[in-house]
């Protein structure tokens, strides 16, 4: 059937013009400031919390959108419907982060003052309504707003988070255990109170998902542990998807048309038909059509790179991209790294015999100076690795600026490899590498996030996975980075070689320092502790592409086995199990 969806776009208004006691005056540029920082609310989205206004700014921007949104919605809803205490049968509202969980003392709000509702009805309305899905990976990632800044802003929800908190705690039996108390407290008592908005979301709301298996049982054991104790039934996990028409069907039509002739088109409608290439994995014919496509990919994409970045690709090598946001846990800097190994052999006159295409892509936050730090330091050994007359026809560094989706079309589909190595604890999902395997590209993973999903259902064998777990890494005593690098004397050469050779040589590299400075200092995402095994997968990964049936084979069980990671699938799960509306 057909359904419009419909998107609601606000933007912030003045009441007035000008203010008239200034305007009286002849103080004009007074009159007009409120028309001005009215239209501030709006004007950036989500501002940087590096300030006191910008925090000040992001509490007003996100109670304006949550409230034009629930006064929007009690308006259709009252259109065809007079008994508010229904509302719940046809509404539910889900909250995709803690960002917009003013929206739960809003609705109070609006139910006790604008509706005359009853406390015990509204909040029993309230809690049906809501659901809430976390991201989070670690309890720094939670939402917490100042209360002095809540009480200047939002004097009414203020009050009524407080009740909220007060009927929550007193709900609790008898104990004299405070540091329970404070742990379950939506208020966390400090030199600066704070709201936790997040535990404000998971009272509010009937149920709290996860987006991978991994994070759900973080979220369930560490983050919300305490809490999730008192309501472990609201836990659940939906792991995310991605929309695999667009990624397969759309970006890649030869693949698809290939797939049509071997199994039917069924599969577009339901991905877990999919499967039905299983059996196609010993199939000469198939397999040698199957590498004439996966080439023919590679050539748009080099020729893309030629007409729009002025870059030259060979499209017979291994296409190893990471595509994702750039950022440390991230670790970009694990897979340059790695690079500048396989450069150092090249240059020491090891042979590498399988030539290599790496290429990244991605956007940084404008206020993240690491972040800024990690895409200098690929372009830098980019143009050091590509200006090297002895990598040539064995390593190449392609970074594309200005990543959209366009451009994920026309990468995904070439891709051989996808590296998906967040760091172990800090990745909740990871969805990007999902849109390559549907086009047949072999993950290469850190043990975290959708990972473990995608091995589960692919096996072992056609998925590479290294270094440390979330397991290992809560129980680490103690990390000495210094220690790794004595223990790898190649590594250390190829750290200090950076600091000492490539860095000082390139316009700007003094500017990289800190960035590399952190990894002998503490190295917060582990990339020296899990080099050592990501090298090795690396050179697993030449070994097993030089037996071009087994690459095949592996890359054809990825999409047989992709299907799981539609979005199509994650839809009826919220369907199902959070919103519960079939």
């Amino acid at each position: 059937r057909e359904t419009v969806n419909t998107l609601r776009l606000w933007s912030a208004r003045a009441s007035e013009q000008f203010l008239p006691d200034y305007r009286n005056h002849g103080d004009y540029a007074r009159a007009c400031d409120e028309r001005s920082r009215s239209g501030r609310i709006t004007r950036l989205l989500i501002p940087d919390e590096d300030i006191r206004r910008t925090t000040e700014l992001r509490i007003k921007q996100q109670y304006f959108f949550v409230s034009a949104s629930l006064q929007d919605i009690i308006r259709r809803y009252k259109v065809r419907n007079a008994d508010m205490e229904k509302f719940p049968d046809k509404v539910v509202i889900h909250l995709n982060g803690s960002r917009g969980a003013i929206a739960i003392a809003e609705l109070m709000r609006l139910l006790v003052d604008v509706e005359g509702m009853r406390w015990e009805k509204a909040w029993e309305i309230t809690r049906a309504v809501f659901t809430y899905t976390s991201h989070a990976v670690a309890y720094e990632n939670l939402e917490n707003w100042p209360v002095y800044m809540l009480e200047q802003a939002l004097p009414r929800h203020i009050q009524i988070i407080y009740e909220i908190n007060l009927r929550h705690l007193n709900a609790i039996p008898v104990t004299n255990d405070t540091a329970l108390i404070r742990d379950l407290s939506i208020v966390e008592e400090g030199e600066v109170k704070r709201v936790r908005m997040a535990h404000l979301a998971v009272l509010g709301s009937s149920t709290v998902n996860g987006v991978s298996l991994a994070q759900s049982e973080r979220l369930k054991t560490r983050i919300f542990g305490t809490l999730a104790s008192y309501v472990p039934t609201k836990f659940v996990n939906t792991t995310n998807g991605v929309a695999y028409r667009r990624w397969l069907l759309v970006a890649n039509e030869p693949l698809a048309g290939l797939i049509d002739e071997a199994i039917g088109d069924g599969w577009k409608k339901d991905s877990s038909e999919l499967e039905k290439l299983s059996g196609f994995v010993d199939n000469e014919n198939f397999l040698s059509r199957f590498e004439q496509v996966r080439s023919a990919a590679k050539r748009r994409l080099a020729d893309r790179l030629a007409k729009t970045l002025q870059v030259t690709m060979d499209h017979n090598a291994l296409v190893d991209i990471q595509t994702t946001r750039i950022h440390p846990y991230k670790r970009q800097v694990l897979n340059v790294l790695g690079i500048l190994w396989r450069y150092h052999r090249i240059c020491a006159g090891k042979d590498e015999d399988v030539n290599r295409v790496h290429l990244f892509a991605g956007r940084a936050a404008p206020s993240d100076h690491l972040a800024k730090q990690v895409l200098h330091l690929i372009n830098v050994v980019a143009a050091v690795v590509n200006g090297d007359p002895r990598t040539q026809g064995k390593l190449r560094v392609i970074f594309v600026p200005n990543w959209s989706v366009s451009w994920g079309e026309c990468i995904m589909p070439a891709a051989d490899v996808t590296e998906a190595i967040g760091a172990p604890n800090l990745e909740a999902c990871g969805c990007s590498s999902l849109k390559a395997c549907f086009n047949g590209g072999v993950v290469l993973g850190s043990k975290t996030g959708v990972n473990y999903e995608i091995a589960d259902k692919v096996g072992n064998d056609n998925i590479l996975l290294f270094g440390h777990d979330g397991a290992q890494v809560d129980a680490l005593a103690g990390y000495a980075p210094g220690v790794i690098l004595d223990e790898n004397p190649e590594l250390k050469t190829v750290l200090n070689n950076l600091e000492d050779q490539i860095l000082p040589a390139q316009a700007g590299g003094d500017a990289i320092f800190p960035l590399v400075d952190s990894l002998r200092d503490s190295d917060p995402q582990l990339v020296l502790l899990d080099f050592g095994e990501y090298i090795i997968r690396q050179y697993e990964i030449d070994r097993l592409y030089r037996d071009r049936r087994r690459w095949l084979g592996m890359s054809l069980i990825n999409i047989a086995h992709a299907g799981y990671f539609s979005s199509d699938r994650a839809v009826l799960n919220y369907e199902k199990d959070i919103w519960k509306i079939t």
